[in-house]
């Protein structure tokens, strides 16, 4: 018995390599958490509370990055924390699927 049975599953690139279908989301709650984001790092920008800042948007095909402000340094760190963030959520949706499937 594999830990994929019951899961449903498709062949991307039609090389016979079976991936995890994505879950679906409710797509206005995304747009909402995204908006809600960028009006507070506005406000907090325009307190001047943001020296710099770093953007990463991603879109239905891809996705773009910005950047703007002086302190390389922690946008360095920061994008190295914010990496380990989403390894971290990645790694437990993988984990909470195969549970599921099991």
């Amino acid at each position: 018995m594999s830990p994929l049975d019951g899961v449903d599953t498709y062949d991307m690139l039609g090389n016979g390599m079976n991936l995890i279908k994505p879950k679906k989301f409710n797509v206005a709650d995304d747009h909402a958490a995204v908006v809600d984001c960028l009006k507070e790092a506005l406000a907090q920008a325009l307190e001047g509370n943001i020296t710099s800042v770093a953007v990463i948007a991603c879109m239905p095909k891809g996705y773009a990055h910005a950047m703007a402000g002086r302190q390389a340094s922690d946008l360095f760190m920061g994008a190295g924390s914010l990496q380990q963030a989403i390894l971290a959520k990645t790694q437990a949706a993988g984990a909470a699927i195969v549970q599921d499937a099991s």
